[in-house]
């Protein structure tokens, strides 16, 4: 009989976080547990990883060998959380026919590498502010906003999304999944309004979503997100403008003022205009 217990070792590397090429460490220890020695040792795994047993091929009752293997973990291991195989080891007794798998001894065992999950996502929001020819900021002008949204952390992101308290659509251009590592910017554009311009500036906040692996798409709860504001001055341009009339007349110089007898009426009338971009109160 021959018996087998895999362990394994996951070895993240200096930061401590599951990366593409982190390796996992396996030891294989193979004992024979009968009464007959055992010949042409091997060993096959699920991983198709080669494992070394120093040239060991032969074991005597009792007698035990560690092989040893190990495997650089994909990004397709580190989304699905953990990285699970099966090891088998193929013994022949002294009875066998070495050339005839059906003749050996075996016995398997499985092991579930857990990878631990670092979910992340980063989002910097900027903003442009385009006050068209006249470079005085007037009701329609546009901020023109980039949303710029890095996975920063060690699993794939599906199901991206944006909020804005604007309310403004983002232009993803149909991204929706995010590598490690990867980055993608979206953009929108706001019309100032005439209460903008009032304030002196247009204040938002906009929130970026992306589902790991192991959450549940439907549930936001599960989504990892970051938040960013985003404050855009607007440069007020007060401007008032009067114009008086006597009797109707507007008269700039001595010479157009209307003739005015002892005892007439006389009336003065105000216009005033704000040139300006920005309201009075």
């Amino acid at each position: 009989d021959i018996e087998l217990v895999k362990t394994g070792t996951l070895d993240l590397g200096e930061n401590g976080v599951a990366n593409p090429g982190d390796v996992i460490n396996y030891e294989f220890k193979v004992t024979n547990t009968g009464n007959v020695t055992l010949d042409t040792l091997s060993i096959t795994d699920s991983l198709d990883i080669p494992v070394d047993f120093g040239g060991v091929t032969t074991l005597a009752p009792g007698e035990m060998v560690i092989g040893t293997a190990s495997y650089n973990l994909t990004q397709a291991d580190i989304d699905t959380g953990e990285v699970m195989n099966t090891a088998e080891v193929f013994g022949n007794p002294p009875d066998g026919d070495p050339n005839d798998p059906g003749d050996d001894v075996t016995d398997t065992d499985d092991h579930v590498e857990p990878i631990p999950d670092g979910a992340d996502i980063e989002l910097v929001k900027t903003g442009t502010l385009d006050l068209g020819e006249n470079g005085v900021a007037n009701p329609g002008d546009v901020i023109n906003y980039e949303f710029k949204v890095t996975n920063t952390g060690n699993v794939t992101l599906d199901t991206l999304s944006i909020t804005d308290s604007l309310d403004i659509p983002v232009d993803f251009g149909g991204v929706t999944t995010l590598a490690p590592g990867e980055m993608v910017i979206g953009t929108a554009s706001y019309n100032l309004t005439q209460a903008d311009i009032d304030t002196g500036e247009v204040m938002n906040t906009a929130e970026v979503f992306g589902n790991p692996p192991d959450g549940d798409p439907n549930d936001p709860g599960d989504d990892v997100t970051d938040t960013d504001d985003h404050v855009e001055p607007i440069t007020p341009a007060p401007s008032i403008e009067i114009e008086k009339s006597t009797n109707g007349v507007d008269a700039d110089a001595p010479e157009d003022a209307p003739e005015i007898a002892p005892g007439d009426t006389v009336t003065w009338t105000y216009k005033v205009t704000n040139t300006g971009n920005v309201s009075f109160a």
